[in-house]
């Protein structure tokens, strides 16, 4: 395996605005680094440029020791993709229909000129090591999703690449078979020890898979934050501590629910649209928001982080809430979703469709538990919800910044 270098990576097409811009990360030899991201964010374009399918505007590419591609202000560089020994695998598995599986892990060998010896033992492991082998001799439309996906990986693992650049390979399979192969996939890397950068939009997907997730955003104009990485760093970091709002809402399901109004430390309150949320000690837990007493300032905290009490139940004297009415409730199994509304100056951001305000920002407050499904609030009843006041994050109202 080797190390993937990239160096102040740019890409723009013809005048418009730069797809991937000043991006740079060094990926050791077998990580397993994670791009996250909403579409048109630049994840599949970066993948792209490392193979040398499409080239880079600016910046550098290194594989192992060699550099494979510099442009913009560096000396010209660009090995061809044949020559970088890079493997890659797509959303769709571009299987050759006409081939059973043998022949379609074999192809890439065989157009290299390799020994028929050589193609049989190699294949031979492959399929082995991916449970193909009751299936050799079938073509693709005799495979389920799940079967042609591991043989469009076996087309990859065969070749014994420097690197793998899996394109969103799963997003095609169903949620049984998606989660059963992912597993596979990671349990592979963890044994073969490879190098791989892998594009998804799932942030379940992301965070079941990586050493790092490499967090992106398109260019967007509704608030001061920009496009591009956001933040680089493991999944339990970026979850416990995000760089900003965009971040806390994508990583978590189904996103972050955020308060915007006054801060006051002296009296320890938080005052939101006239609901005030009590924290004693907020000046010692958060010491930065000394900064920004009296100002505009916005506060997330996760649904995870939530505890619903009926109305009419008294919430014990170290507990602050605010009350809120039920507006939906999805249960899956023994873990539910309840929606609430009723709460001014409180959103749900879900960091997708940055686009569309209505989309990406819902004026709700969502609360996840486990619980018999039965025992959960009904549509329309009041409640109150118990916050907790360690698990709050802050925002800086104009830039988005994690305030730390």
């Amino acid at each position: 395996m080797a190390t993937i270098v990239l160096e102040h990576i740019k890409k723009t097409f013809g005048q418009g605005p730069s797809v991937v811009d000043d991006f740079s990360i060094e990926v050791a030899d077998g990580e397993l680094v994670v791009l996250f991201g909403p579409s048109g964010c630049g994840k599949t374009t970066t993948l792209r440029m490392i193979a040398g399918l499409e080239p880079a505007t600016g910046g550098s590419i290194s594989i192992g020791d060699r550099c494979v591609e510099s442009s913009g202000n560096m000396p010209r560089v660009n090995i061809s993709p044949a020559k970088r020994n890079v493997a890659m695998v797509f959303q769709n598995q571009a299987l050759y229909p006409h081939l059973d599986v043998f022949d379609n892990i074999a192809f890439g060998l065989k157009m290299r000129g390799m020994e028929q010896a050589e193609i049989e033992q190699r294949v031979s492991e492959t399929v082995e090591l991916l449970g193909l082998g009751p299936l050799i001799h079938r073509r693709p439309n005799r495979l389920s999703g799940g079967q042609r996906q591991r043989v469009a990986l076996g087309r990859a693992l065969v070749r014994r690449a420097d690197v793998y650049l899996m394109d969103e390979p799963l997003s095609s399979l169903d949620g049984p078979l998606r989660d059963n192969l992912r597993h596979e996939i990671r349990r592979l890397h963890d044994r073969l020890g490879l190098t791989m950068l892998w594009v998804t939009h799932n942030a379940e997907e992301a965070m079941a898979l990586a050493d790092r997730i490499v967090v992106m955003r398109q260019e967007v104009s509704q608030d001061n934050i920009t496009g591009g990485v956001q933040q680089i760093d493991t999944p339990a970091a970026i979850y416990e501590s995000p760089a900003n709002r965009f971040v806390a809402a994508m990583i978590g399901r189904p996103g972050i629910n955020v308060m915007s109004g006054t801060l006051y430390t002296n009296g320890n309150r938080l005052d939101f649209n006239g609901k005030t949320l009590v924290v004693p000690g907020i000046d010692s837990i958060y010491p930065k928001l000394k900064e920004y007493v009296r100002q505009a300032i916005a506060a997330g905290i996760r649904p995870e982080d939530v505890t619903i009490v009926p109305e009419h139940q008294k919430i014990a004297s170290n507990e602050y809430a605010i009350e809120g009415q039920v507006d939906s409730v999805e249960c899956f199994g023994r873990e539910c979703m309840i929606y609430m509304g009723g709460i001014d100056g409180t959103i749900l951001e879900t960091g997708f469709d940055a686009k569309s305000e209505r989309l990406e920002k819902q004026e709700l407050f969502a609360v996840r538990r486990q619980s018999d499904p039965s025992l959960m609030p009904a549509h329309g009843e009041k409640v109150q919800l118990v916050i907790d006041p360690h698990r709050l994050l802050f925002f800086d109202r104009e830039t988005g910044k994690t305030i730390v």
